[in-house]
């Protein structure tokens, strides 16, 4: 799914809900007022809302079992918390006057919004927004515990959808939580950037430890796994690649992970593969013609119907003495499955010679050992590999337990990690509806009480600095869109 058919798809489903929202309240008014009432749904336009109380209790018990545990918990949160907002802040503003500049490249330093089908993959929205949900929900239970513990009530628990975006909130008592001293308020104001904090903390614990957990399941460092190869791959086929295939080599390179598998990729992008060959082998297999010049200004020594054969071209030998044709047309599957070795990258082969296929830039012989089966080979450009085949670093031991299912784990836990980690930092931005615009109006109103006794004065100075925020913050979104495609249509 496209991110224009998720557009239509969800303002569809928005339609629908409005319109029998809209219908039902006119025409069966109040059965269905006690409905919304009794389930404390709320139906609005591009937004789905549910309220309850039913927490209240557990958020109580949960608070009195350990108090000091949380008070202890939550002091060290107010300190992270006011100690990562300057820096947020700062960062802010500093990235948006200025900008690195490597090798004449200008890199962004700002921070940089995720969002879906911008700049995350549109195929994960599930795990994005079951990232969003797990964030938003430890993030106010934060501010529910600390609330109890500072004797604050908690009114409620909600969680509406804007659009596809999940948020939690938690309402207390205003009044209560004002009336608190400088330190409790703060507890309960920088809860909610704590708790993200330490959820991407554990996840991340959980992360590192993941392998070592699944161990009986999966083998690791091996090779990776395929787990799934677009239709309109050219490498999809009985002679080619096929779903749960291990590959091990890329031309010669080991693959051993995710990271392995990449930059054996991005090595055969930069380098044509050279082979190892005999010089008997090359006398019985040539299949040369005259030499000429194509049109795209390459040597071609191949007659070009026959698409199995590329034209190979001499680099050196090893005694000094050219046994071998400058140029040569070989099957390339023979060339490969007959070499000693590759040579591309010591250009030594000792009793043999080193030759490499004439290519154009765009184009590569890719050579893919599997474990098991046969070896693959392609000739194309390697990022087709990258953009139709889908691998995973697990290897399964069972036919039961598929890569994909501890690929889907891996995939949640990361998104979560980083989703979560990313709440408690715009959360400290100081910008209007966050946290940070609580505790710089808490901290202003402290620290400044004795220089400017004017209430009203610390108001002005708290607002502009929250606007400040906010204006960093707004410009932060509008630079992901924009360069995300924005600026095409302009």
């Amino acid at each position: 799914m496209d991110l224009a058919t998720l557009t239509i798809t969800v303002g569809i489903i928005y339609g629908v809900l409005f319109f029998f929202d809209s219908i039902f309240k006119s025409c069966v008014h109040y059965p269905y007022l006690q409905f919304l009432h009794g389930t404390g749904l709320t139906v609005k336009f591009c937004r789905l809302q549910w309220y309850t109380t039913a927490f209240n209790r557990t958020l109580i018990k949960w608070s009195n079992k350990y108090p000091r545990f949380f008070a202890t918990s939550f002091d060290l949160g107010v300190w992270i918390s006011i100690l990562l907002l300057p820096v947020i802040f700062a960062h802010q503003i500093f990235s948006s006057l200025f900008k690195y500049r490597t090798n004449s490249t200008e890199i962004d330093i700002g921070l940089e919004i995720m969002l879906p089908g911008v700049n995350l993959p549109i195929d994960e929205i599930g795990y994005y927004v079951a990232a969003l949900v797990v964030g938003s929900v430890i993030h106010e239970l934060g501010h529910g515990l600390a609330a109890v513990l500072e004797d604050v009530p908690v009114t409620g628990f909600g969680f509406y959808i804007f659009l596809i975006f999940p948020i939690a909130y938690t309402t207390l008592g205003t009044e209560q939580l004002n009336s608190l001293n400088i330190w409790r308020k703060l507890r309960v104001i920088c809860a909610g950037i704590w708790h993200n904090i330490m959820l991407s903390f554990v996840l991340y614990v959980c992360f590192l430890i993941l392998p070592t957990i699944f161990a009986p399941l999966y083998h690791s460092n091996v090779g990776v796994s395929i787990t799934n190869i677009k239709s309109n791959s050219r490498l999809l086929g009985e002679k080619g690649l096929q779903t749960n295939d291990i590959v091990t080599h890329i031309n010669g390179c080991q693959v051993k992970d995710l990271d392995s598998w990449y930059g054996c990729l991005l090595e055969s992008i930069r380098q044509q593969p050279a082979y190892c060959i005999s010089n008997d082998f090359v006398l019985n297999h040539d299949e040369s013609i005259h030499v000429y010049h194509t049109n795209e200004g390459l040597t071609e020594c191949c007659d070009r119907k026959n698409m199995r054969n590329l034209c190979f071209e001499y680099i050196s030998e090893s005694n000094g003495v050219l046994e071998l044709p400058q140029f040569m047309c070989l099957n390339v599957r023979n060339v490969v499955e007959n070499s000693f070795d590759y040579c591309h990258k010591t250009v030594k082969c000792h009793e043999h010679f080193c030759i490499k296929p004439i290519l154009d830039n765009a184009t590569t012989v890719i050579h893919l050992k599997r474990l098991a089966k046969n070896d693959v080979m392609y000739m194309g450009h390697p990022a087709d590999l990258s953009r139709t085949i889908k691998v995973s670093n697990f290897v399964a031991k069972t036919k039961l337990f598929t890569p994909s299912f501890i690929d889907g784990i891996v995939n949640f836990i990361k998104y979560v990690v980083v989703f979560s980690f990313g709440m408690a930092v715009v959360n400290a931005i100081p910008c209007f509806a966050f946290d940070g615009q609580f505790i710089v109006s808490a901290l202003v109103h402290h620290i400044l009480q004795t220089t400017v006794s004017n209430k009203k004065k610390r108001d002005l100075i708290a607002f502009v600095i929250t606007l400040i925020g906010s204006a960093l913050f707004a410009l932060a979104m509008f630079r992901v869109i924009w360069n995300s495609g924005l600026k095409s249509f302009f």
